[in-house]
């Protein structure tokens, strides 16, 4: 299952856009961008949130979903 981190990285190569721009956009440094996709660090949600109206999307589609039990019948 993919993290925040891993699904935004992954909508930025898909779409072309540079980790300077995207640090740009959120507000913080390039090394922080590379510590977030190397998972030294998480995304906070100011940040999340501030990606997602830039470009309009869901932030329920970035949001982790939780493994859950379901009952075979």
């Amino acid at each position: 299952m993919a993290t925040i981190e891993e699904k935004v990285q992954q909508y930025l190569v898909k779409n072309g856009i540079t980790q300077v721009f995207f640090a740009d956009l959120i507000g913080i440094s390039t090394a922080n961008v590379a510590a977030m996709f190397k998972g030294k660090r998480r995304m906070k949600a100011d940040e999340l949130i501030k990606f997602c109206e830039h470009y309009g999307l869901n932030i329920d589609f970035f949001k982790e979903q939780k493994p859950t039990l379901q009952r075979c019948i």
